[in-house]
């Protein structure tokens, strides 16, 4: 019979802050895309599914028995609280001001525009340029009492 005994490992305690943060980069920079099937889910439930696929990955990578039904079961119950605490990753940094960079899909490149000439071109040609030092213009002198 299956036990709980990796449940609280020190190796998945210290895996925790690591799935965290990789499902919800992987999830940022990704759910574009996810919405764009014809079934899209939610955010939230794409999420879990991010989730399930770095848990499970990180058990295996560490040794897990991929016959053994517990690893499966393990996984999604990890999953659900590393896509919980992705999703209040998430809502944190908003509120805090803090996000990742658009995704690529929506990413726009800035069209290139020229610099602007260092002399106008309606100045004659014999005037000095914009960055010319400018003389100040002359004071009146004081007015006498």
């Amino acid at each position: 019979m299956p036990t709980l005994d990796g449940f609280l490992t020190a190796a998945q305690l210290g895996m925790f802050p690591v799935a965290v943060f990789l499902t919800y980069v992987v999830v940022a920079y990704t759910k574009a895309t996810a919405k764009r099937i014809p079934v899209a889910p939610s955010t939230q439930a794409y999420a879990w599914v991010v989730a399930f696929v770095v848990v499970l990955a990180g058990q295996l990578v560490n040794g897990a028995n991929d016959r053994d039904p517990s690893l499966y079961l393990l996984a999604a119950a990890n999953a659900l609280v590393v896509g919980l605490a992705s999703g209040k990753m998430h809502d944190m940094a908003q509120a805090a001001g803090i996000a990742l960079p658009a995704t690529l899909e929506t990413t726009q490149t800035p069209e290139l525009t020229p610099t602007a000439p260092a002399v106008p071109p309606s100045a004659p040609a014999d005037s000095a340029p914009n960055d010319a030092p400018v003389e100040p213009a002359p004071t009146d002198p004081p007015a006498a009492s």
